[in-house]
């Protein structure tokens, strides 16, 4: 004997079931395809975002100075723009950080120093990735080493962890000492950098320490 006795009994008591769980049951369907269509436009947002972001970055590199001459100001507003319209369109995006260090490539390269300033400690303040963060770091260093900052040229290079960069922030450090006139920091600074550099940039390095000597001994 079936459980349901008649066709009219299995249709009533599919009646009292929608009655009592129907409404829960578009809720959840409800709920669920609000959850999947409102990823889905998240989604296509961030693609377009990244996709806009992608191309003014080459807009951007595309933005070189000549071998025989700077760029023009109108061409350093021009990528200047660039990087605000990357920043308005996101400003958690990894184009930003790679557009900021373009920038102050840029205005070093103009001689705009204070201007790479500002774009460098963008980056040092705000990148994810602690190898941007250090790489800014570096060039900001030197940026300040042109400045004749000695001492901003040390403090940035002194605010880090170990890692592939001690070399580099270890020679930044002498380089920053012998500016100052402090040939015993410098020299421990430079012995330093070489012992942690195993590149060709400890022949660079190397003489370093001998100007320092041939300064010494004048």
């Amino acid at each position: 004997m079936s459980v349901y006795q008649t066709e009219e009994e299995q249709i009533e008591n599919l009646k009292r079931w929608w009655k009592e769980n129907g409404k829960k049951l578009i809720v959840g369907v409800l709920v669920v395809l609000a959850a999947y269509f409102g990823w889905q436009a998240w989604y296509n947002s961030q693609r377009i975002k990244a996709q806009a972001n992608s191309e003014r970055f080459e807009q951007l590199l595309a933005i070189a100075p000549a071998a025989d001459k700077g760029l023009t100001e109108e061409e350093l507003n021009g990528a200047s723009q660039l990087v605000s319209d990357i920043m308005a369109q996101d400003e958690e995006s990894q184009y930003l950080v790679l557009a900021k260090l373009y920038q102050a490539k840029l205005f070093v390269d103009a001689k705009q120093l204070d201007k790479a300033e500002g774009s460098l400690k963008w980056v040092v303040d705000n990148a994810d990735d602690q190898a941007y963060e250090y790489l800014a770091r570096y060039r900001l260093a030197n940026v300040y080493l042109a400045q004749k900052n000695f001492d901003a040229a040390i403090g940035v290079v002194s605010e880090t962890q170990s890692s592939s960069f001690d070399s580099l922030f270890a020679e930044v450090k002498g380089d920053a000492h012998a500016g100052k006139n402090n040939p015993q920091e410098a020299r421990a600074a430079y012995e330093k950098a070489i012992e942690l550099d195993d590149s060709q940039r400890r022949d660079v390095i190397q003489l370093k320490l001998s100007d320092l000597d041939k300064g010494e001994q004048s």
